[in-house]
């Protein structure tokens, strides 16, 4: 189970694999490069800087 946070906060959905994350990110934000620890960085217009996007491997009832 997979699940996205946005500068670490959690947003609702979780997802069977990270594939399905991905594509839900990319359907809202565009194209990112996730590196090998699945983080990306989407520009923002405001003075705040990149917003942090994390896909995240999560344990269900003890299971991956």
């Amino acid at each position: 189970m997979f699940i996205v946070k946005y500068n670490g906060i959690p947003v609702p959905g979780r997802y069977d694999t990270r594939q399905q994350a991905v594509d839900s990110v990319q359907e809202v934000l565009g194209e990112l490069n996730f590196n090998m620890f699945d983080i990306a960085f989407w520009p923002t217009l405001g003075s705040r800087g990149n917003i942090m996007v994390e896909i995240e491997e999560v344990k269900v009832g003890g299971v991956a």
